[in-house]
């Protein structure tokens, strides 16, 4: 009997799973383009920038397909044909954007027999395969930081990141990640160059919740904005700008 109940629970823990994977990629596989157009405006600041790096916690495509259109311009997300290669993100220049997904993608895939893949760096047949399969995501944890790859060497590389760069520009993120505050706030410890931007209308509340993270610190501003008319109407940069007037760093 209790072997029955286990198998089961299993069994309606699967199909759970499915459907709600299958709701995900419905609701943020296929992006309709006038909703995240806005988002080529990225390619402007990284233009001006000389490469812009991304970090991002959500696991939709649209990033990538708002610029997949631009000319010359290229983003690296760590995949090429032959899977996960850390390495690609060494590649510099203002026509790159370096994308890192550290909670994962609806576009990867840990294969049985290809190993960890990503559709969009496939050749059809091979993709084609592969569609159905549950994507590589950390997903519905408390504790999101794991020793699974990518994901661990994507926190590292965030960490190292921020230790070497004098901006942090922080939109839209309420601070809900345990980890991904204590890499920020350990950064902030070891590179007293590392200002942080941060843009969310509900600027005022973060500060208030995370007063001895973000509202002790002189190098911490706020901005009570939403990421798309800033991004569409070119205003990031300025604000950009106006931060690291006092600066001689670049941005990230």
């Amino acid at each position: 009997p209790i072997y029955q109940m286990l198998t089961q629970e299993a069994t309606l823990l699967d199909q759970f799973l499915d459907a709600l994977f299958d709701h995900l990629e419905e609701e943020l596989g296929n992006p309709q383009p006038e909703k995240i157009a806005f988002m080529d405006r990225l390619a402007h600041i990284c233009q001006d920038s000389g490469g812009l790096d991304v970090f991002t916690l959500n696991c939709d495509v649209c990033i990538e397909k708002a610029l997949a259109g631009t000319h010359n311009f290229q983003v690296i997300d760590g995949f090429d044909a032959n899977g996960w290669n850390p390495a690609l993100f060494q590649q510099t220049g203002d026509s790159v954007l370096r994308l890192y997904k550290l909670h994962g993608s609806l576009n990867w895939i840990n294969s049985p027999v290809m190993g960890l893949v990503s559709l969009a760096h496939l050749d059809t047949e091979a993709a084609t395969e592969l569609y159905g399969m549950r994507p590589h995501l950390v997903f519905g944890t408390d504790v999101k930081l794991t020793g699974q790859q990518p994901f661990f060497s994507l926190a590292h590389l965030f960490f190292e990141a921020m230790c070497s760069v004098d901006l942090l520009v922080v939109i839209g993120y309420g601070f809900g990640d345990e980890y991904v505050n204590s890499l920020i706030e350990q950064s902030l410890r070891s590179n007293r160059r590392l200002q942080l931007l941060i843009i969310n209308p509900s600027a005022d509340e973060l500060a208030a919740k995370h007063d001895q993270f973000l509202g002790s610190s002189r190098r911490v501003r706020f901005d009570k904005a939403e990421a798309r008319p800033i991004l569409e109407n070119h205003i990031l940069k300025e604000l950009i700008k106006k931060t690291l007037e006092s600066s001689e760093g670049d941005p990230f």
